[in-house]
């Protein structure tokens, strides 16, 4: 079934209303993600929520996985002794911490 003349206005629109270029190739693009991607804070992003220091500790543990080593991040509610555990993995696509 090919696509609807909706969804082809739509994605003829959009890049265009962003400005977006077209690719160059697959391998330039993910060449340009990476650089991109090299230079972003890896900092849990706390400054996010107001009073997150007096309210949450953090302690950061490095772990190390198939493709090498990052942080894992373990946020405790203060003056209190937390019962249970919640771990979130993140199991989509990624392009940016």
């Amino acid at each position: 079934m090919p696509p609807s003349p909706q969804h082809e206005l739509i994605a003829w629109a959009v890049p265009r209303l962003r400005k977006s270029r077209d690719l160059d190739t697959v391998e330039a693009e993910r060449a340009r993600l990476e650089r991109w991607h090299d230079r972003l804070d890896r900092s849990l992003p706390t400054r996010v929520v107001p009073g997150f220091h007096r309210r949450f500790t953090v302690v950061v543990e490095n772990l190390t996985g198939p493709r090498g080593e990052f942080p894992a991040y373990v946020v405790t509610p203060r003056g209190i002794d937390p019962e249970r555990t919640v771990v979130l993995i993140h199991g989509g696509g990624f392009v940016s911490p």
